[in-house]
């Protein structure tokens, strides 16, 4: 989730802070007893997003956009990639043009889907946010496991931040206070823009809701690497039992754990481009992001196509960008590979699938 904080906090397009450099885990963590697990999923979100980086690489690296790629895509990558980012049109072949930068305009069909975009977010990510600063400042992220810090004015309307120099952060009804003060909702995680105060800008937020704090300190919510290795029984369990008894809930979400949510939330910041929340569909006059594989998977068949710089195309959705290098990234575990079927289950694979 995305939010803004010159004086209040907002769902927005856009960012006003400069270019994340790096992150930084706050003392509220420390004292959660959790600093350890967000570290160890902060780097678990970067390893995702290099997974993603070296399944993309054979695309970005050729002259001809409208060639096939050579050597082709292995099958597994190709089925996350229609799932994900593919319009029927690319499926069938039968794009129309929209206007792009020169070089995103080709023919797309599956078998040449070079998703450029993806693949930059990604890279940014790791460059712009790949470094722990002991030190933040107006370019980096903080990353918060308590409220400590947010006190309600007197008339008890809004909130502030004794961190930004108690500088009024939104509404007492706002998504964010409400995110860190209660254990109830499905939001796992807010993100909002650096406020300014005079001239200067501090840094931007990576609030975990109060929920989540509690299940990772459960073990309950951690990274894929730990809960695949460490847990087993528990995987499996996972895989054999989770069904969609929450509307609109696939297997897969059940392993959108805090490195997944932390790669979504970093894709928020100004040094990843940004990215938004794409609304799929409005119900009863509120919109309905993508989120889960059920969200991204049915905006990935409107229009717009991927390709074309455009705000409400897949590639342009956080959760798009996350689930595809969470996808990258088990699907080439050496020890557990694992697919992500059309229909979000999780499949053994024999062997891990090498990207060329």
């Amino acid at each position: 989730m995305l939010f803004q904080a010159p004086t209040q906090l907002f769902l927005c397009t856009s960012w006003f802070a400069v270019a994340v450099k790096s992150y930084h885990i706050d003392d509220s963590c420390t004292r959660a007893g959790i600093y350890q697990q967000v570290d160890d999923a902060m780097q678990s979100a970067f390893a995702m997003a290099q997974s993603g980086i070296a399944a993309l690489a054979t695309g970005n690296g050729m002259a001809n956009v409208e060639a096939n790629l050579n050597p082709a895509r292995p099958p597994q990558l190709e089925r996350l990639i229609k799932n994900v980012f593919a319009h029927d049109d690319i499926i069938s072949g039968n794009t129309r043009r929209y206007k792009a930068p020169a070089r995103d305009k080709y023919h797309m069909t599956l078998q040449n889907l070079k998703l450029y975009k993806v693949s930059r977010i990604l890279g940014l990510v790791v460059t712009n946010m790949g470094q722990q600063t002991s030190t933040p400042g107006a370019d980096d992220v903080t990353i918060y496991c308590d409220s400590s810090r947010l006190h309600l004015t007197e008339d008890g309307k809004s909130v502030t931040d004794a961190d930004r120099n108690n500088l009024v952060m939104g509404s007492r009804k706002g998504d964010v206070y409400k995110c860190s003060q209660s254990n109830q909702g499905f939001a796992v995680a807010v993100t909002w823009g650096a406020p300014h105060d005079g001239d200067r800008e501090w840094s931007a937020a990576i609030q975990l809701c109060k929920k989540t704090v509690e299940n990772v300190k459960k073990g309950r919510f951690d990274n894929w690497g730990a809960f695949s290795r460490a847990n087993p029984a528990a995987l499996l369990n996972r895989v054999l039992t989770s069904t969609r008894i929450v509307p609109g809930f696939a297997q897969v979400d059940a392993f959108k754990l805090l490195d997944v949510t932390l790669l979504h939330e970093m894709t928020h910041a100004r040094g990843a481009e940004g990215l938004n929340d794409v609304t799929v569909y409005t119900l009863i006059s509120r919109e309905i992001e993508a989120y889960r594989w059920l969200g991204i998977t049915k905006l990935a068949k409107k229009l717009p196509y991927v390709e074309g710089e455009r705000p409400t195309a897949p590639d342009n959705n956080s959760d798009s960008i996350a689930y595809f290098a969470l996808g990258c990234h088990i699907m080439s575990d050496p020890t557990n590979p694992q697919e992500i079927t059309d229909h979000g289950r999780l499949k053994r694979l024999s062997a891990a699938v090498q990207f060329p």
